[in-house]
């Protein structure tokens, strides 16, 4: 499953793809350097992690998502941020062809990612 649509990383414009074939989410290193976003750097071993926290903002009909949770920077090709199977397996968003619905009342989601009502049900 993949969809694209439109949203914000770090309160700027931003094309995000939910793409169910990719393991894990990432901003483009490109949109993260180009707006400067902030970034957290993590040894993981040998190896040398980099992270922004965003946050991400993925509009739904009646308000949107907003996550915070740690998303790698690295090489997407295509999209400013993809959103992988991590982030799908926390949110368990609800989709409807191209369009990602509301939660259902009552979804807990997780510390790091929120949904909000927007005004009159529109994303603002």
């Amino acid at each position: 499953m993949s969809l694209a649509l439109h949203g914000r990383c770090g309160g700027i414009p931003a094309s995000i793809a939910l793409d169910g074939s990719a393991a894990r989410s990432c901003v483009s290193t490109s949109f993260a350097l180009a707006h400067n976003l902030p970034r957290n750097v993590k040894q993981v071993g040998d190896d040398v992690e980099i992270t922004t926290q965003g946050p991400i903002v993925l509009p739904t009909p009646g308000g949107w998502y907003t996550t915070t949770m740690p998303i790698r920077i690295g090489y997407a090709r295509v999209y400013d941020v993809v959103l992988g199977l991590d982030w799908q397996r926390v949110v368990q968003p609800r989709i409807d062809g191209p369009v990602v619905l509301d939660p259902l009342d009552g979804h807990v989601i997780d510390r790091y990612v929120q949904w909000t009502r927007g005004k009159h049900g529109v994303w603002v």
